[in-house]
Parts: C-alpha cells; structure tokens; sequence
C-alpha cells in the first residue's frame, strides 16, 4: 500500500503540468455564465393616467384611480383571479414547478413604473425570459381591460383618453461577469476537476510500464537484487549543505 501511495506521488510530480487542467471546466463554467444573458427585463408600455379610473379586483362596481393602484401593486399582481388564471390556464404546470412561491416570485419579479404623464410600463426582472414574456402580457392586457371597465363605471366611457397598448414588448438581455449565485456551481466545477486530474494521474501512471522499484527489476529479470547504487545527486547536496555548515 505504501509503495502504491508513494508510486502515485511519485507520478504526480513527475507530470505536475497536468495538474493546470484543474483551471478548465471551472474556467469554462465561467466564461459560458459570462457570454450567455442570465436575467431578463421584460416591459410594455401603456398609455394611461393617473387619474384614469381603474376596475377594483374585488368589487364587482367600485373604482379607483390608477395613482391608487400604483400605490398598491399587489392588489393588482397578487389578487386571487389572476393567480388562478395564471396557474390554470395560461401557464398549466405552474404549481407543479414552483409551488407555494409562485405569489413570492410576482411579487420581486413584476412592478408598475411611470414614465412620463400618460405612460406607464408593466415591468419584469427575473431569470426567465419566457415566464417573463407571458407575465408582462398577461398583466398588460389584464389592467388595460380593467381601466376600460373602471372608465364604464365611472360614467367616463366617452372619455377620449382611453387606455391602450403602446407598442409592443420589448426584452432586455443582461449578462455579468460574476453573480453570488454562481458560487456553487463553481465550486462544484472545481471539485469534480480537481477529481478528474487525480484519476489522470492515477491513470498515466499505472499504464506507465516503466520500472518504479528494486522488487519489480528482481521479479522481471528473475533475479535476486543483491544491492543498489543511492541517488548520487542527493548525496553530493547533502555533503555540500554539511560543508557549507562547517565552513561557517
């Protein structure tokens, strides 16, 4: 066991180089996570004002201004029928992939952002682009057909401001070089390389034929080894160390 120990030591400083292939899968890892878009801004504009009046989710005649609902968005994102919507019969299989955390992930992921009098953006932030893409329609078109309800019930339906789609959806890519979260698949990285070389090692050595020991030369050759000749380098250094220790 010693001499299998001490043979794969041997063979780990006779090929140190190959112990640089520990750098590429982790390397690898991160340039692929450097190159390829990780998250996602999704957004559509709407051309509404904040004195629009907007449908209450809840009541079947009450109204409110959008500037009210800006100010609450998760009556608008979090209500009971659009969740139901959403998990039934826009996204089937929602539950079964994110459980209990679908409210948590709209709730960080989507928002309301005012850009100017009449334009507002339905915005998603997140990892998905195809989630994002169905979220940001479907709350799009959700909250222009509620503010053209709020305007019937409000007596405003002649109103010539009247809320609409404005343009089409637009997604941004984002990349980065380095995120918290991509720890633990580097270090995952890091450890299945540093495995893979040691079964290198192990390998290049064990199919090396070469003769690593007095025993194997007797077993080949048939014959018994009556001596051998030391490493003569070491023992010319450590003549000169014990030289050089007397000389001072």
């Amino acid at each position: 066991m010693y001499f299998n120990i001490k043979r794969y030591l041997y063979g780990m400083t006779k090929r140190k180089g190959i112990g640089l292939f520990i750098l590429i899968i982790p390397a690898v890892f991160l340039i692929i996570s450097a190159v390829i878009p990780d998250r996602y801004t999704v957004t559509q504009n709407i051309d509404i004002t904040n004195d629009s009046p907007v449908a209450l989710m809840t009541d079947p005649v009450g109204f409110m201004t959008f500037k009210e609902l800006s100010l609450k968005p998760d009556a608008f994102f979090l209500n009971s029928y659009s969740l139901t919507k959403l998990t039934n019969d826009i996204m089937t299989g929602w539950a079964e992939k994110y459980g209990s955390v679908i409210g948590d992930m709209i709730k960080t992921s989507m928002g309301l952002t005012r850009l100017d009098g009449r334009t507002v953006q339905v915005v998603y932030t997140g990892t998905s682009r195809e989630i994002g893409e169905i979220l940001v329609r479907f709350y799009a078109d959700r909250l222009v057909k509620k503010a053209h309800e709020g305007l019937t019930r409000s007596n405003n339906s002649g109103s010539g401001n009247m809320p609409a789609l404005s343009g089409s959806i637009e997604i941004r890519e984002m990349k980065a070089m380095w995120r918290s979260d991509r720890l633990a698949p580097l270090s995952f990285c890091i450890g299945a390389s540093v495995v893979l070389v040691l079964l290198l090692f192990g390998f290049l050595e064990w199919n090396d034929s070469s003769l690593k020991s007095e025993r194997q030369i007797a077993r080949y050759i048939g014959l018994p080894i009556l001596g051998n000749i030391p490493d003569l380098n070491k023992v010319a250094l450590v003549l000169d160390s014990k030289n050089q220790q007397n000389a001072t």
